[in-house]
């Protein structure tokens, strides 16, 4: 069965064909052989009993006589036939009245002729008996004992002819089958060829040469319509692959600069996970704390922090991670070498496609220099405000890009206000200076702001709480940008109303 798995298709069919001719051709020889040999033993049988029949008469006559010399005449003519084997008359109470037996023969006699009737085959000896009859009275019976030889040598002839006609009929049942494999296998043959030749030139455009209009030229037909759609696909998968290697590459391109800047960004960035062990750093973080990659990896990023945030802010701090939120804040913080640095933070969520929190990016700058700018600026203010108290002139500070104007306590009290009932708006100087002397006044300010005077000074008149005008003498100078024009006007005044009256 292994071998016959291993032939050819072409060689399966031929084998198909020859097989099911050569079972047809014995089938059909076997029921005919045996269909011929009974109709040839029924018409030998038939003719034993005409050759009974025909010497019918002379048997009567013996058997009415009792003349057993001439049964015995009869008998021995009909044995000296080679074909017989014995014979036999029985007269009418089933005694043998007369006998004879071919030379060398050793037949048995059957029994009495009472209970045979008729003709039978055992093997190849035909028994007959046939009853004699003269004028419609029963004499007696006739007993025929014949071998067929001719029957044997009619089935060896037969056997012969059938051989024969076997042999003729496979060869032409080989030819059949060779012309009709060839057109069954042809197509089959193709379609082998062209899937061989696809699988390994990965080459769609072959198709496969219909030479049939059967169902084979159909499978034909959908075999090369499946790679022609087959080959469709493939040129939009190479196209859809094309432009996705353009988009890799350019996607590609893209987070190389986004790593870059990332990397080489100036403000510190960590990544931690959601249980805050740190899984990338960036070369700022390394240069601000002093920590190397190796030594920040798998560490909490308060390996930096100071411990003295306030409590109330560590509160919000994990209130927002909690919850998911964004967290802005002002941290400080520790470097290696113990030196103390001040950063502002930002922690954000990173989250994946279901929206779930994997991460955390911490995104902080270094304002260390912008709180000991804001440190001494508080100083200087402090400062400030204690020479402004301590001084007995009204000073004034105008921010001429917000518009809007300090003025000191003691300018308030000049003109009989308190603290709080006078705001930042320039009218608040203004509106109070007298009509007949507040043209000048913007004149000569205006003169300053524009660069034509180094410094504005000028005697005019205010109204008092009390109503009454208050002569002052104000003083002021301009900061210009790089572009000249001017933001902020600073001054004083001074109450010269007892100089005046005097």
């Amino acid at each position: 069965m292994k071998r016959l798995r291993n032939i050819s298709i072409r060689g399966k069919l031929i084998i198909v064909c020859l097989t099911t001719s050569m079972f047809a051709l014995l089938i059909a020889a076997v029921a005919f052989y045996t269909y011929e040999l009974r109709t040839f033993r029924v018409r030998l049988a038939e003719g034993y009993v005409t050759l009974a029949n025909a010497i019918e008469p002379s048997t009567a006559t013996a058997l009415t006589f009792g003349d057993e010399d001439h049964a015995n005449e009869i008998l021995l003519e009909l044995t000296n036939n080679e074909d017989f084997e014995a014979a036999c008359i029985y007269d009418a109470d089933g005694v043998v009245f007369a006998w004879a037996s071919r030379q060398g023969s050793d037949s048995h006699f059957v029994p009495p002729p009472a209970e045979n009737r008729g003709y039978w085959f055992i093997g190849d000896e035909l028994y007959l008996f046939e009853p004699i009859v003269l004028e419609e009275e029963f004499l007696g019976t006739v007993f025929l004992n014949v071998r067929l030889p001719s029957a044997k040598a009619r089935a060896y002839n037969y056997a012969e002819l059938v051989a024969g006609i076997l042999l003729v009929s496979l060869l032409a049942a080989f030819l059949l089958s060779t012309i009709l494999v060839r057109y069954i296998s042809r197509p089959l043959l193709e379609l082998a060829e062209t899937t061989r030749l696809v699988a390994e030139q990965k080459n769609y455009s072959l198709r496969a040469e219909k030479t049939t209009d059967d169902e084979l030229g159909d499978l034909i037909d959908n075999f090369n319509e499946m790679l022609e759609q087959i080959q469709q696909r493939d040129i939009k998968l190479a196209e859809h692959r094309d432009q996705l290697e353009v988009e890799v590459a350019e996607r590609t391109h893209e987070i190389q600069k986004l790593s870059l800047a990332v990397e080489q960004s100036p403000t510190t960035i960590v990544i931690t996970d959601i249980d805050g062990n740190v899984e990338y750093v960036n070369h700022e973080f390394v240069k601000m704390t002093g920590y190397t990659l190796e030594q920040a990896l798998d560490k909490d990023p308060r390996i930096v922090t100071t411990g003295m945030m306030e409590g109330e802010q560590l509160l919000e701090l994990e209130r927002t991670l909690q919850s998911g939120g964004e967290w802005l804040g002002e941290l400080q913080n520790r470097k290696r070498d113990g030196h103390i640095f001040w950063e502002s933070a930002r922690i954000a969520p990173l989250r994946d496609g279901n929206d779930k929190i994997t991460h955390r990016v911490w995104v902080k700058e270094d304002i260390t220099e912008r709180k000991r700018s804001d440190e001494a600026l508080r100083e200087s203010e402090d400062r400030y405000a204690l020479a402004a108290h301590g001084s007995n002139d009204g000073l004034w500070d105008w921010d001429i890009r917000n518009n809007n104007v300090y003025y000191s306590t003691r300018w308030k009290g000049m003109l009989g206000y308190p603290e709080n009932e006078i705001g930042s708006d320039p009218d608040e100087w203004f509106n109070r200076i007298h009509k007949d002397d507040i043209g000048e006044v913007r004149h000569k300010i205006d003169l300053h702001l524009q660069g034509k005077t180094p410094l504005f000074k000028h005697e005019f008149r205010m109204l008092h709480r009390d109503g009454t005008f208050r002569w002052v003498l104000s003083r002021g100078v301009s900061v210009h940008s790089d572009e000249g024009q001017a933001y902020r006007f600073a001054g004083w005044q001074t109450d010269i109303t007892d100089r005046k009256l005097a």
